[in-house]
């Protein structure tokens, strides 16, 4: 008896990151990105989406970690300041 493979979805590549970061704002228990958008300044905070297509996973003072919607958590770039 043989037992079929659990079915497990495939995902294509992630969406390219396009926007830049311009660094944290706010105290250090709580900071919120600043990010360059279409729109101007945007300040996102931990777990925000961006442009729908982007989630904020971590801020740091010298980059972020940006992860995707429709992704698992794990699936992550690190963007640096400035870019």
């Amino acid at each position: 008896c043989v037992l079929p493979l659990p079915h497990v979805p495939a995902f294509s590549a992630p969406p390219t990151f396009t926007l830049m970061y311009c660094g944290p704002v706010g105290p250090v228990n709580d900071p919120v990105a600043t990010v360059n958008a279409n729109a101007g300044l945007v300040h996102v905070r931990l777990g925000d989406t961006i442009d729908g297509k982007f989630v904020l996973r971590s801020i740091g003072i010298e980059s972020v970690e940006i992860g995707y919607v429709g992704f698992p958590a794990d699936v992550k770039t690190r963007v640096p300041l400035g870019q």
